[in-house]
């Protein structure tokens, strides 16, 4: 049931996010524009939060042309709804023109000192990224700083009166900004050691006050010079579970600005305990987990039952399907996306998974939904191996079918909305369906997809209707109309009909268009209501229709 108009809307998205008007109240949904009628979505929920991107993968390439090569993109980011962008480690690290930035050797030197045997570093020089970061703020798009505070690399070797032996330990940085020696790492004589070392390097001592100082305490401290020097609006934080919590509250409070946690483990209480030590949000490790089992192993009902930051803790959660560390989910990676973009958290885009692996056009509406759909709370519908179905809460909220099987599939769920047509606004499914009173309907998705319904702003699902039947009911009585709703009595006395020429009885009813109707007519004295059935089986009216004016055979007898 693919939408060939799929392509042509998903044009439409992009080119209304470019203009003001799609910062208004309301917006155009572009599919149901082209296939039938403009019907309008409002705008008054959405994620606040917004979506990230990060922007590098691991070893991307080398030459110093990474920073140009994002300041290219980041328009194209912007309009399709990306609000932040993530960036590796800017300064210069241990292995120089080759290092990812993990290895921090100078934490101010962005490609204007040589050394490590170069002068830019992998990813190009400070003008350079200056023009990034200004470039992203002109589009509206946040630039977050990885920051490593754990560890160094590429110092030379000295004598280290701590272990009786010569250690890698002596940091005389080019940019004359924050020299390190044997004391500012551990065994320190402020302490010996810390949460956790990383991979042999050294392993920086925060309790020594002078680090603690060029970290984040002092005026052209590291915090402050990324802050107010070089313009970024955040931080995520590498490695947290290798020193203590303050360390990361220390760092925020002297330089605000969103900031996001590497607690890598799969233990959700690990990670909330965390969050409450720090007041930062972390990366949402449990789900990535969760997403592993549930589309790899074919067991939808992990994205219901696992723990997950972003269903305890969902303003502090940051969702990812893959990054540069890890990337587990292989299967049906596109419906992984639909998950993280359709329910609770701050959710973060792998930039392979973007630019190169996936589907742009298909994460773009995504993004759009994510926008446009998300608020409130989730309530999980129905949950198997093969299907997972989730409704959001919020204004006008939105219902998500995940079908992880080989065959299409629907399933009747309740929804939020009563008597109201729903459309699938990832163009995945091309039939629209109706609520009844109660927001019960059917819905589908396509073998191995998904699709996202919601409200599409039309209500307007009351019929007019006219019952007319011809029937000989004897002088004195009357014909009654009763049925299986309210406004028929509820298969009671029923409505009485008005006699026209040749025995035609009739009456005006209003009932939900979308409601199958199934009524009967009665004879009784004029002026009371029906006590005489007539024979035979219901007249059926599948799906009323305004204005219609529905003749109906009589059975044959009372």
């Amino acid at each position: 049931m693919k939408n060939t108009k799929l392509l042509h809307w998903l044009w439409f998205v992009a080119l209304c996010i470019t203009i003001t008007s799609c910062s208004q109240d309301e917006l155009v949904n572009p599919q149901k524009e082209l296939d039938k009628s403009v019907t309008k979505v409002s705008l008054k929920a959405g994620n606040t939060k917004g979506v990230m991107m990060q922007g590098f993968y691991w070893d991307v390439p080398e030459g110093g042309t990474w920073w140009d090569h994002l300041s290219g993109k980041v328009s194209d980011w912007s309009n399709a709804g990306i609000t932040s962008v993530w960036l590796p480690p800017a300064s210069k690290g241990m292995t120089g023109a080759t290092s990812m930035g993990y290895d921090p050797f100078d934490y101010f030197d962005f490609g204007d000192f040589y050394q490590m045997g170069t002068t830019e570093t992998r990813f190009g020089n400070r003008a350079e990224l200056s023009n990034l970061i200004n470039t992203a703020h002109y589009y509206g798009i946040d630039v977050y700083a990885d920051i490593v505070l754990n560890h160094n690399g590429g110092a030379a070797s000295e004598y280290n009166p701590n272990t009786g032996t010569n250690t890698y330990t002596d940091f005389n940085p080019a940019s004359g900004m924050f020299y390190r020696s044997y004391n500012d790492f551990h065994p320190s004589t402020y302490s010996q050691s810390d949460e956790g070392i990383f991979g042999g390097f050294p392993d920086l001592c925060h309790n020594n006050p002078y680090v603690a100082g060029w970290l984040w305490g002092n005026s052209n401290s590291v915090a402050q010079y990324y802050k107010n020097t070089l313009g970024f609006d955040g931080w995520r934080f590498d490695y947290v579970k290798g020193f203590s919590p303050n360390v990361v509250s220390s760092f925020v409070n002297a330089a605000p600005g969103f900031a996001v946690a590497e607690y890598w483990d799969g233990d959700l209480n690990l990670i909330l305990n965390y969050i409450n030590s720090t007041g930062v949000s972390a990366f949402d490790f449990p789900c990535m987990y969760a997403m592993d089992e549930a589309f790899d192993n074919g067991n939808l009902t992990a994205l219901r039952d696992w723990g997950m930051v972003c269903k305890s803790n969902p303003d502090k959660a940051v969702t990812f399907v893959a990054n540069h560390d890890a990337d587990y989910v292989y299967n049906n990676k596109l419906s992984a996306y639909a998950f993280i973009l359709t329910h609770e958290g701050y959710p973060c885009i792998f930039y392979r998974d973007y630019e190169e692996w996936l589907d742009k056009d298909a994460i773009n509406n995504l993004i759009w939904i994510n926008k446009t759909f998300v608020s409130g709370s989730t309530t999980v519908l129905y949950a198997d191996n093969d299907e997972y179905i989730a409704q959001m809460s919020g204004d006008p909220g939105l219902v998500v079918y995940i079908n992880n099987s080989g065959s299409d599939l629907s399933r009747g769920v309740t929804t939020k909305w009563s008597n109201s047509i729903i459309n699938d606004f990832t163009g995945n499914w091309e039939e629209d369906y109706t609520t009844n009173a109660s927001g019960y309907t059917t819905i589908s998705a396509p073998a191995n997809s998904y699709t996202v319904w919601s409200y599409n702003g039309t209500n307007n699902t009351n019929a007019t209707i006219t019952l007319r039947m011809q029937a000989d009911v004897g002088y004195g009585n009357a014909l009654y109309f009763t049925g299986s709703n309210s406004v028929l009595t509820n298969w009671g006395g029923g409505v009485a009909g008005s006699w026209s020429a040749d025995n035609y009885w009739t009456t005006t009813i209003t009932v939900p268009a979308n409601e199958q109707l199934e009524f009967k007519v009665l004879k009784g004295p004029y002026g009371s209501s029906g006590d005489t059935w007539e024979s035979g089986s219901n007249h059926i009216i599948s799906a009323p229709t305004n204005g219609t004016t529905y003749t109906v055979g009589f059975n044959g007898g009372f």
